[in-house]
C-alpha cells in the first residue's frame, strides 16, 4: 500500500539527500584524494602488470576474471542472505553494488580504509529497509563467519602443503586464532560476562548520547530492546550452510584467481603449496601497512612463488597479473558503481513507505 504522506522521519530523511552532510562529503573527496595517489605512487606497476598481459595465455586470463568475480558475488550473497533473516530483502545487483563500493573504500583509504568501507555497508543496509541492529548484526556476523572460512582455508592449505615448517606454522595459526573465537563465544555466554557487556553498552551508549545528544531515549532501554531485537534474528540450518559455503567460495575463489594467473603466465602450478603462498599475501592485505597492501602483497607473493622453484620473471607477471585483477580492476569497478549505490540509497530511504 503506498502512502501519500512521509513521516517525518522520511522528511529529514530527504533533506539530508538533498544536502549531503559534511562527513559523507568529506570521506568522497578523501577517497577520491586516495585513489588519484594510488595511481601515481603505483603507476608503474601499474603500467608493468598492463604490459605483462601481452604475454599471457588468456584462456586463463579469462578464467582468473571469472573466479575474481566469482569471490566478489559471493561476498554479496552472503550478506544478502543474512540480510533476509531480518526481514530485508534486497536485489542481488544491490548487494553486489555495495560489495564492490565498500571494497573501494576499504583498500583506498590509508588506515582506516576497512572500518569506513564497514560503516559505508552498515549505512546502505539501513538505507534499503534494515534497522540499526539488523544491519550491525550483518556486517558483525558476516565478518566473523568469514574469518573462519579464512582460517578453514589456511589450515587446509597447510595441511595439503609439502613444506612440513609451513604447514606447522599454517595449522598452528589457524588452530590458535579458533581457540580464541571460541574462548570469546564461550565467555559471552556466561552470565556474569554477559552482565559485564550489557553495562558496558550502556555506559558507553550515555557518553555518545551527551556528547552527540542522541540516539533519543534512556540507554539502558535502548540496549535492552537491541538485544531483544538481536535474539530474534536467526537463520535456518540451511542458511547457515549457505552462508558459511559463501564465506569459503569466496577465499577459495580469490585463491584459483592466484592459480589461473600462475598458469596464464605459462608456469607450473605449485598446487600443494599455492593456497598457503595465497594466504600469505591476503594475511599481508589484513594488516593495512599500505592500501590494499600494495607493494607488500607482491613481494609476499612473488616470494612465495619463488620459494617453491618457479622463476622470477615468471613469477612477477603472474603476481601482477593477479593483482591487476584481484586489485586494480575491482577497485575501478568499486568506485565506478559507487556514485550508484549512494544514488539508490538515497531514494529508497526518501521514498514513502509503500514503495521502499
Amino acid at each position: 500500500m503506498t502512502t501519500t504522506a512521509a513521516p517525518p522521519l522520511l522528511v529529514e530523511d530527504e533533506r539530508v539527500s538533498v544536502r549531503p552532510p559534511l562527513l559523507r562529503t568529506s570521506l568522497t573527496v578523501a577517497a577520491v584524494i586516495a585513489v588519484v595517489v594510488l595511481l601515481v605512487d603505483q603507476r608503474g606497476q601499474l603500467v608493468r602488470a598492463v604490459a605483462a598481459l601481452r604475454h599471457l595465455k588468456w584462456w586463463w586470463v579469462v578464467l582468473a576474471l571469472g573466479l575474481e568475480a566469482t569471490s566478489m558475488a559471493a561476498v554479496a550473497r552472503l550478506q544478502r542472505r543474512m540480510l533476509r533473516a531480518g526481514g530485508t530483502r534486497i536485489p542481488l545487483t544491490s548487494a553486489l553494488g555495495i560489495t564492490y563500493a565498500g571494497n573501494a573504500i576499504s583498500v583506498s583509504l590509508p588506515l582506516a580504509g576497512p572500518e569506513v568501507g564497514t560503516l559505508f555497508a552498515y549505512r546502505q543496509f539501513q538505507r534499503r529497509g534494515a534497522t540499526q541492529v539488523t544491519a550491525a548484526w550483518v556486517v558483525l556476523v558476516s565478518g566473523v563467519v568469514s574469518s573462519l572460512a579464512f582460517t578453514a582455508v589456511v589450515i587446509g592449505g597447510a595441511l595439503v602443503s609439502t613444506n612440513p615448517a609451513a604447514a606447522t606454522a599454517g595449522v598452528v595459526g589457524g588452530l590458535t586464532s579458533l581457540v580464541a573465537l571460541g574462548i570469546g563465544i564461550l565467555a559471552v555466554r556466561v552470565n556474569a560476562v554477559f552482565c559485564f557487556l550489557d553495562r558496558v553498552a550502556v555506559l558507553l551508549l550515555t557518553l555518545v548520547k551527551r556528547v552527540l545528544r542522541k540516539p533519543a531515549g534512556d540507554p539502558r532501554e535502548l540496549v535492552t530492546l537491541a538485544r531483544d531485537e538481536v535474539s530474534l534474528l536467526h537463520l535456518r540450518k540451511s542458511s547457515w550452510a549457505a552462508v558459511v559455503l559463501f564465506a569459503l567460495i569466496n577465499w577459495l575463489a580469490d585463491a584459483g584467481c592466484l592459480s589461473a594467473a600462475v598458469k596464464a603466465a605459462g608456469l607450473p602450478l605449485p598446487g600443494r603449496s599455492i593456497v598457503l603462498i595465497w594466504s600469505a599475501g591476503a594475511v599481508t592485505t589484513t594488516l593495512n601497512l599500505t592500501p590494499g597492501g600494495l607493494g607488500v602483497v607482491e613481494a609476499a607473493l612473488i616470494a612465495g612463488l619463488v620459494a617453491v622453484d618457479l622463476p622470477t620473471s615468471g613469477a612477477t607477471t603472474a603476481v601482477l597479473t593477479y593483482r591487476l585483477i584481484s586489485f586494480w580492476l575491482v577497485l575501478a569497478v568499486g568506485w565506478m558503481v559507487y556514485p550508484v549505490v549512494q544514488r539508490r540509497g538515497a531514494r529508497v530511504r526518501g521514498a514513502p513507505v509503500g514503495e521502499a
